[in-house]
């Protein structure tokens, strides 16, 4: 991908999440409804939602590093992240989490997840 495109991107990606941020209304999912929404019939969508959201982190995460700026999390080289990853990084973060403390069932899980990615792949 070109910088300019990536940096379209980024701008464009930042610009809803401020949107999202300033607007009033709340869309964030809690682990309560995570553990909920995971069990059969999942509701159209939910695993889109979440792989959308990890991705949205980690591209955040790959602007910070490009523009020399402190990233939040380092995933090591050789470990390429996919739709399965971030899934299973959700559910092992619900079921143990990093930082050795349970989630209250009103945590919104973005939060949670950008908490495992900064957890489980600390920068050094």
């Amino acid at each position: 991908m070109k910088a300019t495109s990536l940096r379209r991107w980024a701008t464009a990606l930042l610009s809803i999440v401020s949107l999202a941020v300033a607007s009033h209304a709340s869309a964030d999912i809690t682990v309560g409804a995570y553990l909920k929404f995971k069990k059969p019939p999942e509701p159209p969508g939910f695993e889109d939602y979440l792989i959308g959201v990890g991705r949205g982190v980690f591209y955040a995460n790959v602007v910070l590093g490009m523009r020399k700026q402190p990233r939040l999390f380092c995933v090591p080289k050789d470990l390429e992240i996919d739709e399965n990853m971030i899934l299973a990084i959700i559910d092992k973060e619900i079921r143990s989490p990093s930082d050795g403390v349970q989630h209250n069932d009103n945590a919104p899980l973005e939060g949670v997840m950008v908490e495992a990615f900064i957890n489980r792949w600390p920068c050094k």
